[in-house]
């Protein structure tokens, strides 16, 4: 899923607000949040989560996935923000979560997710669900069941950092997001 190369930082376009994938690639290595602590000196990229500047506060999440048409994944988003000392010196990052959606995919759905040049197996959700979190923070777009796509919208809380990280904990093979700010 995805030919670009691991831990790629991808940046969001303000400008013109297109949609970033949030993972340059997949790979089994221990997401941002187990692999390093808060004393770091920023969160950054890894290949499981994309870190992000936040510049608006609002952002458009559309996860997508690898598999059968009903496959689920799912997409935790999670804040960062600086910690300093007394004399405002930075001294970590806190991450505090702010949701976690699972997306129902839809083979239904035009305009499949073409991640991978000619792949018909990435496919967008029609359903998104939150599973925990800040639900006044969370705005889900539904769609028509098979019919058109579903997005989530979340308030990105003023946090300084946004940390997006697909899970493919449900039936499809693999996930990823796709993201812009508003």
């Amino acid at each position: 899923m995805g030919n670009n190369v691991p831990g790629t930082r991808v940046e969001q376009d303000t400008v013109r607000g297109h949609y970033r994938l949030a993972l340059a690639a997949s790979s089994g290595q221990a997401s941002f949040l187990s692999a390093r602590g808060p004393q770091a000196d920023a969160p950054e990229t890894t290949a499981r989560s994309g870190v992000f500047d936040a510049q608006r506060n609002l952002m458009s999440l559309v996860p997508f996935g690898e598999g059968a048409d009903n496959a689920t994944v799912s997409v935790r988003v999670i804040g960062w923000s600086r910690i300093v000392d007394a004399n405002g010196k930075g001294i970590g990052w806190m991450p505090v979560h702010i949701c976690t959606v699972q997306a129902t995919l839809s083979t239904s759905i035009n305009g499949a997710a073409v991640v991978t040049p000619g792949s018909t197996d990435d496919h967008f959700p029609d359903t998104i669900t939150l599973v925990d979190g800040d639900s006044g923070a969370v705005t889900i777009k539904n769609g028509v069941a098979d019919g058109s796509g579903a997005s989530v919208l979340i308030d990105t809380l003023g946090y300084e950092k946004i940390e997006i990280e697909p899970i493919d904990d449900g039936s499809a093979t693999a996930a990823n997001a796709y993201f812009r700010a508003l």
